[in-house]
């Protein structure tokens, strides 16, 4: 069943950086746009998902993160 608010990808899968490609592994419950990449700070997106194909095909720029929220 498809929820109406998500893509229903189903709870594997990973979550990739757009910016410099780092993935992680997909918590279920929790969309990746909400996941910030570690190594860059940018918003992470779904394998396989409408956002990672966009940054696949160079369409899909993520907002730069704010300086404060770059780890260290």
């Amino acid at each position: 069943m498809i929820r109406p608010e998500g893509f229903g990808m189903g709870p594997r899968g990973c979550c990739v950086c757009p910016r410099c490609g780092a993935a992680v592994a997909h918590r279920p419950g929790a969309p990746c746009l909400e996941e910030r990449c570690l190594m860059c700070g940018s918003p992470m997106v779904r394998e396989g998902g409408p956002h990672h194909r966009a940054a696949v095909e160079g369409e899909f720029e993520p907002a730069r993160p704010r300086e404060e929220e770059i780890p260290e």
